[in-house]
């Protein structure tokens, strides 16, 4: 008996041990071929910006410790909706970021305190008494930060300043970090309208430098009707959250160093709902809707900017727009 019980246990132990290896076997398939597929979705790039060494171990990471899907900057939007779908989770996506080159002072703009003929590397040239541009806040078009982009999203621009391609823009900030002059930050990409000025002086004399400088004269402050754009104690301008990419400020602007990333704007029309209350001629900025007979409006068309404003003022949507937003309504004019 005692021989025999012997040998029914090492039986069961083996095919206790055959079960467990056959298992192990499956699950390391299993693993293995799971690690496959997330490692298929991303992009292959090993940039490192999700602070892993490269992409797969970015998977065995999301995998193993239940890393953020969501790190992968190069992805973006594309590869959360993949994760979404293959994990079978709602991802919220991070607000994406772009580059934006805070400088006007594009060819001819910017005095040149010396000839330089170094390196041609904004890097280098910095090192010449912070380079050879009378701002000391100006880009020195050397392209170091075209140099670092991975990506191909910043070019050499017509004016000679580097231009953001914000579709291509990743936010991994190599570029932020290689510019001697710090005047590469990351904005949300849905911003469309930022001052393009680095200078820390205020003032007419800023001018003197840089034909193409933000002199702090408020304006932008005074027309924005959202109060959206703020002096600081420096007197230097921001924008704030308030924002609404509306563009008054755009034209507004005396030397031309306020950004708008929307090239065509739409305008707008007064469709047949008009009850012809006024209320829609105080607030546009442009002074462009104008009464031409008996409480009767129209907009004129070669001034109106596209704000949005009086869309927003007219309470009987009598106001359309055309172009970029536009559908067809019944007009008057």
């Amino acid at each position: 008996m005692t021989v025999s019980l012997l040998i029914s246990i090492n039986v069961i132990l083996i095919f206790a041990c055959l079960m467990i290896f056959w298992a192990t076997q499956k699950l390391e398939i299993y693993v293995s071929k799971r690690l496959k597929e997330v490692d298929y979705f991303l992009p292959q790039t090993d940039c490192g910006d999700c602070s892993y060494k490269t992409c797969l171990d970015y998977a065995k990471a999301i995998l193993d410790k239940n890393e953020k899907k969501t790190l992968c900057k190069p992805g973006g939007k594309d590869l959360i909706l993949k994760f979404s779908q293959y994990f079978n989770e709602k991802i919220e996506a991070p607000i994406k970021k772009v580059a934006f080159i805070r400088c006007s002072g594009g060819e001819g703009l910017v005095k040149e305190k010396f000839d330089y003929e170094g390196l041609e590397s904004c890097a280098a040239a910095n090192l010449m008494q912070g380079g050879n541009k009378a701002c000391d806040f100006a880009c020195l078009v050397f392209g170091d930060c075209i140099k670092s982009c991975d990506y191909n999203a910043i070019v050499k621009g017509e004016n000679g300043l580097p231009f953001v391609i914000d579709e291509r823009c990743t936010s991994c900030e190599d570029c932020v970090e290689v510019c001697p002059k710090g005047i590469i930050d990351l904005i949300p990409e849905s911003v469309k309208v930022d001052l393009a000025c680095s200078a820390q002086i205020h003032g007419e004399e800023i001018l003197e430098a840089c034909k193409k400088s933000c002199t702090s004269c408020g304006i932008c402050v005074e027309v924005c009707p959202y109060e959206a754009v703020e002096l600081n104690r420096d007197f230097l301008v921001s924008f704030n959250e308030l924002c609404t990419n509306c563009g008054i400020c755009v034209p507004k602007c005396p030397t031309g160093v306020i950004s708008d990333k929307i090239p065509f704007r739409s305008k707008v029309l007064i469709n047949t709902n008009c009850t012809n209350c006024g209320d829609c001629v105080p607030v546009c900025p442009e002074k462009c809707i104008l009464e031409v007979k008996d409480d009767i409006f129209k907009v004129e068309q070669n001034f109106c900017i596209g704000c949005g404003v009086c869309l927003e003022k007219c309470k009987d949507n009598a106001i359309s727009t055309i172009g970029a937003l536009a559908y067809t309504e019944d007009l008057i004019y």
